[in-house]
């Protein structure tokens, strides 16, 4: 008999686990996955995340210099959506998000990279 999400009751003591976010997500999935990655996979993280944060990090500077650039050039200080002090802490969170994720991609992959360094046992 399968039990369903909702039904399933820890036995164990509470954890204490941070606040949740995406940044957040990813470091606990990588603290519970990393010692069951091949060196492929290693490799495959050590490589990637820098590229993936060089390109996500140029996108980010796109977007934020194009609203600034908006922002600028209105003559009243806001631009399209952000009409109202109200619309700007959605777009600021929105970022930080993102530079959370930019950040905990950036220390799995140098975690991954320091794994693939250390002598075999």
């Amino acid at each position: 008999m399968s039990k369903s999400p909702a039904s399933i009751q820890s036995t164990s003591h509470p954890v204490s686990l941070p606040a949740f976010s995406a940044s957040t997500l990813l470091q606990v999935l990588w603290k519970h996955a990393h010692p069951h990655l091949t060196p492929q996979e290693l490799r495959w993280l050590a490589e990637g995340a820098p590229e993936f944060n060089c390109t996500f990090a140029q996108q980010l500077e796109r977007v934020f210099e194009g609203v600034g650039c908006l922002v600028s050039s209105d003559g009243d200080g806001t631009a399209g959506t952000l009409q109202s002090h109200h619309d700007v802490p959605d777009l600021l969170f929105s970022h930080a998000t993102q530079l959370g994720l930019i950040g905990s991609m950036s220390r799995i992959g140098g975690d991954a990279a320091s794994l693939l360094q250390r002598p075999l046992n």
